[in-house]
């Protein structure tokens, strides 16, 4: 069978795979075929585009989703869960409760590593908000926007110096004449 007929035959479980999220390279390895094999019928065949290119789609939502719900982590500030291990000495006992002796008649102490998980603040990224509000709001927050005016202002002046007004014909006469 024909790779372009066995995926005319399978495109009901096509189009499911893809509705289910499936990657176009797990499509093709079902149909057991390779996916540059998937993508050339594909351009071909327009219907089995249709099927992939909306697979192919989704994909790029969801990774696109993924990068803003991350940058919004990153502006918000999160919690996250740090596992951390502990040095702790504790009592050498024995099977009945009663603690341990040495010749000095000292308690035997034992050393363990303890595991501990700790919820630790991640706080917002200061570069995480600027690019966010840049990006988003770029007529309120330009880079700096009273440095943006004063290098304006700046030109402005630049500008007359070097190009200063041109005297009018009856200054140049009194001019000569002293």
């Amino acid at each position: 069978m024909k790779a372009e007929e066995k995926i005319l035959t399978n495109l009901a479980e096509l189009t499911a795979w893809q509705a289910d999220g499936l990657p176009i390279e797990e499509m093709a390895k079902r149909l057991a075929i390779s996916p540059a094999t998937l993508g050339r019928i594909a351009k071909k065949n327009t219907q089995i585009g249709a099927v992939l290119s909306g697979a192919a789609q989704r994909a790029r939502n969801a990774e696109m989703s993924d990068v803003c719900m991350g940058l919004c982590r990153k502006c918000t500030g999160y919690d996250k869960t740090v596992v951390k291990y502990y040095k702790v000495k504790r009592p050498l006992m024995q099977a009945d409760g009663i603690p341990v002796l040495d010749d000095a008649k000292k308690q035997i102490m034992i050393e363990e590593l303890e595991r501990v998980e700790e919820i630790q603040h991640i706080p917002p990224d200061l570069d995480a908000i600027k690019f966010f509000l840049m990006n988003q709001d770029k007529d309120t927050w330009q880079i700096d926007p009273e440095r943006i005016r004063q290098d304006a202002h700046k030109q402005e002046t630049t500008a007359e110096e070097n190009n200063p007004p041109t005297p009018s014909l009856e200054a140049l006469l009194m001019a000569n004449e002293a």
